[in-house]
């Protein structure tokens, strides 16, 4: 594969999170909340959406089609409704960054693949959007049905965190992970930077080729990689968490964001230093 740093389609979705109205009372639960999303050649199925209320929610995103699908979360903005955001997206995508926050997924979601992760909702207003494109280069979300919108809202829920098998810090720009993790588990990503940062991880073979790879994210060349990149979180705002589930085989690992934003002068963050080595046993 190429390691390229080409600009991130979302970088026009991505502000700092923004709360909504708060109850002080809560209820509790024995497990997060579900929301399943199902994304087929093309549409964009939801289920557990008219029934969320704030707090914890496990997030399932498969893809059931032949086509690559994306699956990203967004909160809109106090005043918008999904159909605003659509009419952004397709028509206005210079004023998409007026209209939301973002929340969680993954951009990058393979046939017949799934991703799953755990993050807290606050009440408002949201919408799912399908970021993936069709072979001949069409952008999901500006077909209709592939841009979902709900809300959240009620009285608040509780309940048990899952200890994580590992926890990642995004920061600007670097990144905090530990040294060897376990093969599967539990990874808590969070961001405490003011910039929106993502995660993503390749396998290394030697540390021949991780010194390349390294050096390509400095200088933004292209090189040819033994493994493909796993996106881990799509762009994620400054204080914000999610608990992402994964399965990795044993080896070498670089942790990277290639994420670009206007703080960073349009370069990609690891070439300014987001880049972290770790194994897998």
């Amino acid at each position: 594969m190429q390691v390229r740093y080409a600009g991130c389609l979302l970088a026009a979705l991505l502000l700092s999170a923004c709360g909504g109205g708060k109850d002080d009372r809560t209820t509790a639960a024995k497990a997060p909340q579900r929301l399943d999303v199902t994304a087929r050649d093309f549409a964009l199925n939801i289920n557990g959406s008219p029934a969320l209320r704030p707090g914890p929610v496990t997030i399932t995103a498969r893809n059931s089609g032949k086509e690559l699908h994306g699956m990203v979360l967004v909160k809109l903005n106090d005043g918008v409704n999904t159909s605003m955001l659509v009419d952004a997206l397709t028509k206005q995508p210079d004023r998409i960054a007026n209209l939301l926050t973002y929340v969680g997924g993954t951009t990058t979601l393979p046939a017949g693949t799934s991703w799953r992760a755990t993050t807290t909702f606050d009440p408002g207003n949201y919408a799912m959007l399908d970021v993936g494109a069709s072979r001949k280069g069409r952008l999901n979300f500006t077909r209709p049905g592939e841009v979902r919108g709900f809300t959240v809202s009620g009285r608040a829920v509780t309940a048990p965190a899952q200890r994580p098998s590992a926890d990642v810090s995004l920061y600007d720009y670097g990144i905090n992970a530990p040294k060897v993790i376990p093969g599967s588990g539990q990874i808590k990503i969070e961001n405490t930077g003011s910039d929106d940062h993502q995660l993503a991880f390749i396998k290394v073979k030697n540390a021949h080729e991780g010194k390349a790879i390294a050096n390509a994210f400095k200088t933004g060349k292209s090189i040819s990689t033994t493994y493909r990149p796993i996106e881990v979180l799509a762009p994620t705002s400054g204080a914000t968490s999610s608990t992402v589930s994964y399965r990795l085989p044993k080896g070498t690992y670089i942790a990277y964001c290639s994420y670009r934003t206007a703080r960073s002068g349009g370069r990609p963050h690891a070439a300014l230093g987001m880049v972290a080595a770790f194994g897998v046993q």
